[in-house]
């Protein structure tokens, strides 16, 4: 199984209930740091078998259609923002972002 690492802000409560409401027990919490010394992020391991539909409509309207939110995407070890991006730049995104 594949997986993507997605990182919140460790106050972001709504993005902890969105993930348990899609991915139940499947997601993986790796682990809470702060980049800046002030800003903890949580770090999650997100199960991707395929990129479906729901899948890039997940991103797109959680992370890309929403702004400020502090919500990333983790690829090759490097931290990505994709607010504001249209639907076919979450495809690619996500598919660079897949850890198989």
């Amino acid at each position: 199984m594949a997986y993507i690492t997605i990182g919140y802000k460790f106050e972001d409560s709504e993005m902890e209930a969105i993930l348990k409401d899609n991915f139940s027990d499947d997601i993986r919490f790796v682990k809470s740091k702060g980049f800046d010394g002030f800003e903890a992020l949580n770090i999650v391991m997100v199960p991707i078998t395929a990129l479906t539909i729901q899948i890039i409509d997940f991103f797109k309207t959680h992370f890309a259609e929403k702004t400020n939110t502090g919500r990333v995407i983790f690829i090759n070890g490097k931290i990505k923002s994709i607010e504001g991006y249209n639907a076919n730049d979450v495809v690619k995104i996500l598919r660079e972002a897949r850890n198989d």
